[in-house]
């Protein structure tokens, strides 16, 4: 720019000389006709692109330089903002690892429908394995059904014996789920046939890990569970703990081996046994409003077929946080209370920092008078304000990630120590939340910092001096106070107050208005022209 600017100079000096100037009478005439080169740079600079950029710098400077100036605020308000925020964070990411998105590496989860049978309409019941083959064949609204139920059984591998929570499936469980093993495969379809066919298992990440050491051969060994020995063909992916809530699987075995994990006999024929659990992915487009009218028509039609056993029998489907066989019914009513709690914690703590940043803007009025008398405009007060209060909510923020990871490892601790679906759920939940709880602070932060500018704003806005327009050749602007001005002055001229000093002259001012700002009158005699200043302007202070 420096450059530049000196290139237009010697343009202009060039053009003097030829016009028959002496060399530094045309560089005198150059400068006078350029103007001043260093206001000329800063006219240059305002008009770039990227200005806000820098005047965002400054403003981040200029709050930090506050927040240190008055250290007490600071450490008061953040500290309300932490324990808001942080709260806040845990408890929202927990309801969204629990209730919304439960099932890490799920696909489509927005479409996934929990599936639950009923009796004449009131009480719920399981679904049979043939009904739900009825339904998937008949509906044209669903994508896939899969079963899922949950079972136990004591799993033993050479001397070693343990009792471990595994899942009934059927064959396309991995398959709608978008679920991929990282070793070995799923089940094949022909694998959820038959009656105990095919003793196949997938074991969980974990089981791997702790009972096979991780070994990558692990493909092809048998385990036995429940006396039956049972040859595993893939490994889940780490973070994929089944889909039932509070427990985490160990393993997964194909509908054909139910006889094996039920001890009340063979079920996959018979139409009366109710002990289906599942879900259904609904197709893109399709409300499960819709799909709920589907599939009661074709309950309905089910019941006229098979009136031994389908008569008074319905289903119903639910969202994920419904579910009823699984432990989402249960702890919804207690995360919601929880959420309650730290909402309403937030509000205090907002409030709080409020009415400490409102207190603070009375303060400042003097301040904001001054840079508006300086030139200031209103828009770069506003930008002020607002990078302001965003400062102070992103170090909250900071702080609010501390306690929201703190609150996580409590909750997983005190789950440890509590029922085995609680041990469960803590462990299913230790990474089915990592990446995100992370990004709920900086968003509750960025609305707060919003929030707490505007409020400062309109604080100010309210205090009329402080957001007055900048005066013209340091006059007072205020309309009240140039009418008090008129009348002043006409008594000083027309009824010769010439013994009236000026300090006698501004206090007559300041008390026929207390609100408005404080003049000071310019002149040197009393035969002077009166000019009213606002007295923070004045530069020859008494």
């Amino acid at each position: 720019m420096a450059e530049e600017m000196q290139s237009h100079l010697d343009l202009l000096i060039e053009r003097n000389i030829a016009a028959g100037m002496l060399p530094h009478e045309a560089r005198n005439a150059a400068l006078r006709q350029f103007g001043g080169v260093e206001q000329v740079k800063e006219i240059a600079r305002e008009q770039r692109v990227w200005r806000w950029a820098d005047e965002f710098v400054q403003d981040v400077r200029y709050g930090a330089r506050m927040l240190l100036r008055t250290p007490g605020f600071s450490i008061l308000a953040i500290l309300c903002l932490t324990l808001g925020i942080g709260t806040n964070a845990a408890a929202l990411s927990w309801i969204e690892g629990i209730l919304i998105r439960p099932y890490p590496l799920v696909a489509h989860q927005d479409r996934m429908v929990a599936l639950s049978g009923t009796i004449r309409g009131a009480e719920r019941s399981g679904l049979s394995y043939p009904d739900l083959l009825d339904f998937e064949k008949n509906s044209t609204l669903f994508e896939s059904f899969i079963v899922d139920k949950i079972t136990g059984t004591t799993l033993s591998a050479g001397d070693r014996a343990e009792r471990s929570v595994g899942g009934i499936v059927s064959a396309n469980y991995f398959d709608a789920l978008g679920v991929r093993p990282i070793l070995g495969r799923g089940f094949r379809p022909e694998e959820g046939a038959g009656r105990n066919a095919h003793p196949v298992t997938v074991i969980s990440y974990m089981t791997w890990k702790n009972r096979y050491k991780g070994d990558p051969d692990v493909v092809g060994r048998t385990q036995y569970m429940n006396g039956v020995q049972h040859t595993i063909i893939g490994v889940a992916p780490e973070k994929f703990h089944g889909t039932f809530i509070g427990y985490s699987f160990n393993f997964w075995v194909p509908t054909s081996m139910q006889e094996t994990f039920d001890n009340t006999g063979y079920k996959m024929e018979d139409r009366g046994a109710r002990w289906i659990e599942g879900y259904a992915f609904l197709k893109p487009g399709i409300t499960r409003q819709q799909g709920q009218a589907e599939l009661s028509a074709i309950a309905k039609r089910l019941e006229n077929d098979f009136p031994e056993t389908n008569r008074g029998h319905g289903i119903e489907i639910f969202p994920l946080w419904k579910t009823p066989f699984n432990a989402a019914g249960g702890i919804s009513t207690t995360l919601g209370i929880t959420a309650a709690v730290v909402f309403f914690v937030l509000l205090i703590a907002c409030a709080n920092v409020s009415n400490l940043l409102l207190a603070r803007s009375l303060l400042r009025r003097h301040e904001m008078t001054m840079r508006l008398a300086l030139g200031a405009g209103r828009r770069r007060l506003i930008k002020q304000l607002f990078t302001e209060g965003l400062l102070l909510s992103l170090i909250a923020a900071l702080g609010g990630i501390a306690v929201a990871y703190w609150s996580d490892n409590a909750f997983r601790a005190h789950a440890r120590d509590s029922i085995e679906p609680c041990r469960s759920l803590g462990r299913a939940q230790k990474r089915r939340r990592r990446g995100d709880w992370r990004q709920r602070p900086i968003a509750i932060a960025l609305g707060f910092g919003a929030r707490a500018g505007l409020a400062q704003l309109c604080s100010s806005r309210r205090h009329r001096v402080a957001f007055a327009k900048p005066a013209a050749n340091a006059k007072c602007q205020s309309r009240f106070l140039n009418q008090q001005c008129d009348h002043v002055c006409r008594g000083f001229v027309f009824g010769r107050l010439q013994t009236r000093s000026r300090e006698n002259f501004s206090h007559a001012v300041a008390r026929s208005r207390p609100r408005a700002s404080r003049c000071r009158v310019r002149g040197s005699d009393a035969g002077d022209s009166v000019q009213l200043q606002p007295s923070f302007l004045r530069a020859d202070r008494d």
